[in-house]
């Protein structure tokens, strides 16, 4: 009797899992790229839902792709109840440098990017101070997935479903606050020029300018040589003008430039020219000067700002009283609510 109910129970589990990674995906790769552009508020692209779906694949090959290394180091470090923690340390450690290779290197697929080590040296600093303040967010969140999955208390599940979305959203500003600081370093290395050594034997000069010796032996025209006999009839010479004739003036321009009119463009006839709207251009918009200033603020310009002299700052909590910061949470809690409800079903009329 419970198989009736278990088996559409893990249907529902897993079309909800899959709606919900689509948007846990999105979220966070959203907090982390805008995040690394330097910004104090989380801009949210306005982007239809099938541009989503990418990111699951995406985001799930980073992460998976270190899922086996790490298990493998959680066995040779430890035993046990050890071995998941020694795995999900080397996990912690490894996918961040993984996910800042692929957002710097020429590929998004590439799991690391050597030339993205010696960057992070450039800025231990930071690196350290990031590891440290992403330990308190990776340790809620573990926690709190641990309780969604059904191992811990069933009363606790409103709380994890809070906490995780909120633990998610805060580790991926400060990885991306950590790829802004980056973006200041750099990855060439300095060339030395090598001196050239001076020769011991002089070289003979000439000025290419200069006359040849045999310009004043030359008394014919070219006009006044014999023609010269091809196959397309006879070929004679002409000279060349001597002295620069200033260019002819330019021809007056029909283009009539008014600011406030819209663009338009210059269409030939054959007896006259006539100007009309070019319907390549759009018109200007009637939006807001609030609405045009915040499209503009979305677009920001990370060589125009400064090096943050304290790079994990109180944004990496004010972040989320935006709008759109707290409508990605209370998607992420609603979702993840939804999927530790059904586990828990599901372990109630789990056949026997």
């Amino acid at each position: 009797m419970n198989a009736l109910f278990y088996v559409p129970l893990l249907a529902m589990l897993g079309v909800f899992s899959w709606i919900l990674a689509i948007f846990l995906s999105h979220y966070f790769l959203v907090v982390v790229e805008s995040s690394a552009a330097g910004g104090d508020e989380v801009q949210w692209p306005d982007e239809p839902l099938l541009d989503w779906f990418w990111k699951v694949f995406y985001l799930g090959f980073i992460a998976g792709i270190w899922l086996a290394p790490s298990l493998a180091v959680g066995r040779a470090l430890g035993t046990g109840a050890s071995v998941p923690i020694f795995a999900a340390v080397f996990f912690g450690l490894i996918f961040p440098i993984s996910l800042l290779s692929s957002m710097s290197a020429p590929t998004k697929w590439l799991p690391l990017f050597p030339p993205l080590i010696p960057r992070l040296g450039q800025r231990a600093s930071a690196v350290f101070a990031f590891y440290l303040w992403s330990s308190i967010p990776l340790g809620v969140g573990a926690w709190a997935m641990w309780v969604i999955l059904g191992y811990g208390a069933s009363g606790l599940l409103i709380l994890a479903a809070i906490l995780f979305p909120l633990a998610l959203m805060i580790y991926g500003r400060l990885l991306g606050r950590l790829a802004f600081v980056l973006t200041f370093t750099n990855d060439r290395k300095k060339k030395k020029r090598k001196r050239r050594r001076p020769s011991q034997q002089g070289a003979e000069s000439s000025d290419p300018w200069a006359e040849p010796e045999e310009y004043d032996q030359i008394t014919t025209r070219p006009s006044e040589a014999a023609p010269h006999s091809t196959i397309f009839g006879d070929v004679v010479g002409y000279d060349l003008k001597e002295g620069n004739s200033p260019p002819p003036p330019p021809a007056p321009s029909t283009f009539i430039h008014d600011e406030d009119s819209e663009p338009v463009g210059v269409v030939e006839t054959g007896e006259e020219e006539v100007a009309i709207a070019d319907p390549i251009v759009p018109p200007p918009s009637n939006e807001s000067a609030d609405r045009r200033r915040r499209r503009e603020e979305e677009h920001l310009n990370t060589e125009h700002l400064p090096e943050p002299k304290v790079p994990f700052d109180s944004t990496m909590l004010t972040f989320m009283l935006s709008p759109g910061s707290l409508r990605a949470f209370l998607t992420l809690a609603f979702g993840f609510t939804i999927v530790g409800g059904i586990i828990q079903l599901m372990s109630e009329v789990k056949p026997t």
